[in-house]
């Protein structure tokens, strides 16, 4: 084998290790993006909001406690901090 064949070879291989990283990076940023457009497109139309925040109170609402008593939020104001932990339950 003759030393332009080996450079030769090794240039493309080099050029085809490039290829496959510029291809596995835009279907990383592809993914990423078409995720993103998933979550904006879900909160638009199902009402995710992003108004309550970390740091910012909670809005006002009443829920079942573990044994099925209604609770309201307001009923611990000013008292402790409120944990709120949410179970996914089938039924």
């Amino acid at each position: 084998m003759s030393k332009t064949v080996g450079i030769k070879g090794a240039r493309v291989r080099r050029q085809e290790a490039r290829r496959r990283r510029v291809q596995l990076l835009a279907v990383v940023v592809g993914s990423t993006l078409v995720v993103a457009a998933s979550i904006a497109y879900l909160g638009s139309h199902y009402g995710w909001s992003n108004t309550t925040a970390m740091g910012r109170p909670a809005p006002p609402f009443d829920l079942p406690d573990h044994e099925g008593r209604q609770g309201a939020l307001a009923d611990y104001l000013g008292r402790k901090p409120v944990v709120l932990v949410f179970y996914m339950t089938s039924g």
